[in-house]
């Protein structure tokens, strides 16, 4: 199985590099401006970024495996939407974590108005990067703008009501400040069906340390058609 990967806001596809997980390909997408596209221009509309990534997937994609997405934070956002327009496809499954229920994003972005380390900080506090970076002025000049350009493709997001029979697993740190408000009850108003809401040890950051929890939902997932494996 291949399983497309979408990182969070100031993230890249090193995220998942080292992630092994048996009978599956991880696939890892940068957005334009860092990872291998690192010369490539950012990104600040949400459907020039979904357009983007569901062209990577359709040029990536093995017509001889089945395939899913997973997508962390903003990544969720766009993991969403990906196999939303590429239904059509047969999409096995998606995995969305570190996220509040889709119908909730866009129209604005707080942080937004923040000056330069504060954006930075509150990556940092929440356990996406070294505190140690939050406080330095070359760093914080050069990672502001790419969390920036992030935080401009959530708040260009609209939420498209869709039914959908893809397989939706959603993942969420108990302790995670971002998503602790909202539960599986919010999720189940989004995605009436096909959605499990998984409760896992951590904060905002714990699914990354803790891939065998997406190994097992996409096992789940085959279950669930009555297929036996990867």
């Amino acid at each position: 199985m291949q399983l497309f990967c979408f990182h969070c806001a100031g993230g890249s596809s090193n995220m998942f590099g080292e992630w092994e997980l048996p009978g599956m390909d991880i696939i890892g997408i940068d957005l334009p401006g860092r990872g291998i596209r690192v010369n490539e221009p950012f990104l600040d509309q949400f459907d020039q970024a979904v357009e983007d990534l569901a062209n990577k997937v359709i040029s990536l994609r093995n017509p001889r495996q089945t395939w899913g997405v997973f997508g962390h934070s903003m990544g969720g956002l766009l993991a969403y939407e990906v196999s939303r327009r590429l239904q059509e496809y047969q999409v096995q499954c998606r995995i969305l974590s570190g996220i509040n229920p889709i119908n909730r994003y866009g129209g604005g972005v707080k942080l937004l108005d923040e000056d330069d380390h504060t954006i930075v900080g509150r990556l940092a506090d929440l356990g996406g990067l070294p505190k140690k970076y939050k406080d330095h002025p070359m760093f914080v000049k050069w990672f502001a703008p790419i969390l920036r350009a992030d935080l401009s493709l959530v708040k260009t997001f609209r939420y498209t009501e869709t039914k959908s029979t893809i397989r939706t697993y959603i993942v969420n740190g108990l302790d995670d400040i971002l998503t602790r408000k909202a539960g599986e009850a919010d999720w189940k108003e989004v995605i009436p069906e096909n959605m499990e809401y998984v409760s896992i040890e951590g904060g905002h950051f714990s699914i990354l340390q803790n891939p065998e929890v997406v190994h097992r939902l996409v096992k789940s997932s085959f279950k669930k058609l009555g297929v036996t494996s990867c």
